[in-house]
């Protein structure tokens, strides 16, 4: 009986010894893997509690069983196994090499893997929804909803859009369109300073085209593989040109917040985007744009979405409702 309790030890240690190991100063020992570094919070992926974050202070030990990239406050990238405490690590270059010791204070960031830097990293989704009926009615439908996101290190550089054109009986009942362009640079591994531009298209609203261009600063308060939230604030220039009314500009103060959530890991996420102009000149030209809904991933890379899109203007032209809300069902690709 012994000899099977003795086989059931070396079992278990050798299943330990296949993942990374973190020893709390309580005496808890956590095994999975190390994914992350998450303002002065060590984050390891277990098979029986998802996702944990672990204060620095509350280490007693840590190590890597595979190589890992461990990224400096300088930006500079060291590649190896670690170990170490709450105060220091150490990186055992895994090609050969000296041991190097760096003060945790020194760190931002740690990645799965031997992750070189890429002159830009991408990532980004695009989604389409169409829909057509024939008969009594003849009404056509289709939706675009895209972004690209390219990141090298305190640089962030986003691109996205979305519109929408319908039509019944080849008479045009919907057209619209909005892009957008935004730069991001961190000054901190959380706080970052913006520019942005936006340019907005709705011959149904009367704007033949509303254009923003301003500046400001953001901060991410959650940056996680389940969640994410990141909420900004700056001044911005407003200029509307109007198909029939008088155009008009104005500066604004502009509110924004990027939130997403997986409900169900891997399997639902919620999302929200928000983006608001307050008006200094006259409150009434304030507007706001919004998008809230839920992805499901489904095969590889392909997801189907749901969302609505609600628009809101403070001094709509006249004739025009203040408020447009658009619900979306698509299909969308991500990388």
């Amino acid at each position: 009986m012994r000899a099977v309790w003795a086989l059931f030890g070396v079992l278990w240690l050798s299943a330990s010894a296949l993942a990374d190991t973190v020893v709390l100063r309580n005496g808890d020992l956590i095994t999975g893997t190390i994914t992350g570094f998450d303002a002065g919070r060590l984050v390891i992926r277990t098979e029986y509690a998802g996702e944990i974050k672990i204060d620095l202070s509350s280490i007693d030990t840590l190590a890597s069983d595979a190589e890992v990239t461990t990224i400096l406050k300088n930006e500079t990238r060291v590649f190896g196994q670690i170990s170490g405490d709450g105060e220091a690590i150490q990186v055992f270059p895994m090609t050969g090499g000296p041991t190097r010791t760096y003060p945790t204070l020194d760190l931002v960031g740690i990645e799965q893997g031997r992750m070189p830097e890429q002159a830009l990293r991408f990532s980004g989704r695009i989604n389409l929804g169409a829909s057509s009926s024939s008969g009594n009615s003849s009404v056509t439908r289709m939706n675009l909803d895209a972004e690209v996101v390219a990141r090298r290190r305190a640089n962030r550089f986003t691109l996205g859009g979305r519109g929408t054109h319908a039509s019944d009986r080849d008479r045009e009942t919907e057209s619209n369109a909005t892009a957008y362009f935004k730069y991001d640079r961190f000054l901190t591994p959380r706080w970052y300073a913006y520019g942005s531009t936006t340019f907005e298209y709705d011959p149904f609203r009367d704007i033949e085209l509303r254009s923003t261009l301003g500046l400001g600063s953001g901060y991410q308060f959650i940056e996680s593989l389940r969640t994410n939230l990141a909420l900004e604030t700056g001044l911005d220039y407003v200029r509307t040109d109007f198909d029939d009314g008088p155009d008009d500009d104005f500066p604004a103060a502009r509110l924004a917040l990027r939130f997403d959530h997986w409900l169900v890991e891997s399997h639902v996420q919620f999302f929200h985007r928000s983006e608001g102009y307050a008006s200094l000149e006259q409150i009434e030209q304030s507007f706001l744009r919004t998008q809230t809904g839920l992805r499901f991933p489904l095969v590889d890379r392909f997801l189907a979405q749901a969302q609505l899109n609600y628009d809101w203007d403070g001094n709509p032209q006249p004739g025009r409702e203040s408020v447009d809300q658009t619900v979306v069902f698509s299909l969308g690709y991500k990388w």
